[in-house]
């Protein structure tokens, strides 16, 4: 089982239109996820691999890298 089918899983059961789906991750098994989710960010500390599969890459975590992800998608 992957990230990317729990999303699938938790986003069907709380009827969650694919185009609201966001996910952010920093780790190898987090590309799944990344590649499948509407729009998929990876954190500034994160592997190149994971990188490589976002669709934008936000700064570290140590650096308000979530919350400056979520600000750029205007979701906070």
């Amino acid at each position: 089982s992957s990230k990317a089918a729990g999303m699938h899983m938790i986003t069907k059961k709380l009827g969650i239109l694919a185009e609201n789906v966001y996910a952010v991750g920093d780790s190898l098994n987090d590309i799944s996820m990344l590649k499948e989710a509407h729009i998929g960010i990876a954190m500034g500390n994160a592997r190149s691999e994971v990188k490589a599969q976002a669709d934008f890459v936000t700064d570290n975590i140590d650096e308000d890298g979530l919350y400056n992800a979520l600000k750029r998608c205007v979701l906070i």
